[in-house]
């Protein structure tokens, strides 16, 4: 039987797996067919990413807002223009039944596309949760934009579904990298290694809580930890010296961040670490 923490608020009112939906179950039109707003080539200029998934994307003020906080502190070349399409509760399965991330997918030349599934996903059903990151992954493709897979962590009392879920990522990764659409483009799965980072942290840096007081959503530092391996990942550079005191307003809710420097420096480390192992 799969468990729900108490911090899945009104579980009782909803269901919260769809069970795995096929991609067959997608309407027509939402993922098959090339929007004709997009250009074939991406245009220049800024970094466009799109941020899809539960709560644990938009708690503290969502990622796309750190991340865009991030990148205006790194005074990059391209600005990061981002967007999200999330809902608290839902699992990447739920969203499917959703015309909103779609809408989203289409509406823009977004360069990347990040999806974060709910970290029990897999555990209730590991063949529904591949055919969903594929329906997903075909949207995005026909958009002319590149996957990206948010590896979720887990509770701080259930720790083995970090476990099962790096396994499922595996198998979803695999599965993304056969299928022909992505062989003929020579287009692979792309994973941002957000748990390998949250691993570096807990095991060097014990005193730095990972969690906030329901002991599944992200603490301020983990959360800056994410849309750190974030920009480390996507912008390929290291977000050592940059300040942690902003404020992230992507969502609804603005989220103070004051996180000292040497906490800051510890948590740039371990992004850029786990994204660019080889330095």
């Amino acid at each position: 039987m799969i468990r729900f923490g108490s911090w899945i608020e009104r579980l009782e009112e909803r269901r919260l797996f769809s069970g795995g939906v096929a991609p067959a179950a997608v309407p027509a039109g939402w993922y098959e067919e090339a929007p004709t707003s997009v250009p074939s080539q991406r245009p220049a200029g800024d970094l466009r990413v799109l941020f899809i998934g539960n709560s644990f994307t938009t708690s503290r003020g969502g990622q796309a807002g750190i991340f865009r906080q991030i990148a205006l502190a790194g005074h990059v070349k391209r600005r990061a223009d981002v967007g999200e399409a999330a809902h608290p509760l839902d699992t990447l399965g739920q969203m499917l039944a959703d015309p909103l991330p779609f809408k989203r997918i289409r509406e823009k030349a977004w360069d990347y596309v990040v999806i974060q599934p709910h970290v029990l996903e897999p555990q209730e059903s590991l063949p529904g949760m591949v055919r969903t990151v594929m329906a997903f992954d075909a949207a995005i493709r026909a958009a002319g934009a590149k996957t990206v897979l948010f590896e979720p962590w887990g509770r701080e009392d259930f720790p083995q579904d970090e476990t099962i879920m790096r396994s499922a990522i595996k198998t979803v990764v695999s599965d993304m990298n056969n299928d022909p659409a992505n062989v003929a483009l020579h287009r692979t799965a792309l994973v941002a290694p957000v748990s390998d980072a949250w691993d570096r942290v807990r095991a060097n840096f014990p005193k730095i809580n990972p969690y906030s007081t329901d002991r599944g959503h992200p603490s301020n530092e983990v959360a800056y930890l994410t849309a750190c391996t974030f920009y480390s990942f996507l912008y390929g550079k290291s977000a050592v010296g940059l300040s942690g005191k902003f404020t992230a307003t992507q969502t609804k809710v603005k989220w103070d961040f004051d996180i000292p420097a040497g906490t800051a420096r510890v948590l740039q480390r371990a992004a850029y670490g786990v994204t660019h192992p080889e330095r």
